[in-house]
């Protein structure tokens, strides 16, 4: 995982073509928990991004702010997301797996939302 960026989402405009504005959502990763938890925060945020392009795209069409906004909106879950899920699949799950069957149900749960995710991303992907 990169580290070191700050949690926040950068409102000032787009990055120069070709450079990615992708931040790791983690400052700290002494706290495993905490990452994770930065994580599911920022996915939140750039969810919400996501859904406002998509409403915008559909009543005005694609501009220049508009591709450059689907350039970050890419280029931040294509670097994030499977970070994330990798995290999480090597990180948290062994620690927790084999605790209790409700625990383990959510764990295979999750691993194939990952999987079911990122192949919808491929999708959507360019």
């Amino acid at each position: 995982m990169k580290g070191s960026a700050a949690l926040g989402a950068t409102n000032e405009g787009p990055s120069a073509p070709g450079v990615s504005e992708f931040q790791d959502p983690a400052i700290d990763f002494s706290d495993g928990l905490k990452v994770l938890l930065a994580y599911h925060d920022r996915f939140l945020v750039e969810g919400q991004r996501l859904m406002a392009f998509a409403a915008t795209l559909a009543q005005r069409g694609l501009d220049e702010a508009g591709a450059a906004e689907a350039l970050r909106l890419t280029e931040w879950y294509e670097n994030a997301m499977p970070l994330h899920h990798r995290d999480e699949e090597r990180t948290l799950f062994p620690r927790i797996v084999n605790r209790s069957f409700l625990i383990d149900g959510m764990i295979e749960r999750l691993a194939l939302d990952h999987d079911e995710i990122e192949a919808l991303w491929r999708e959507l992907a360019p």
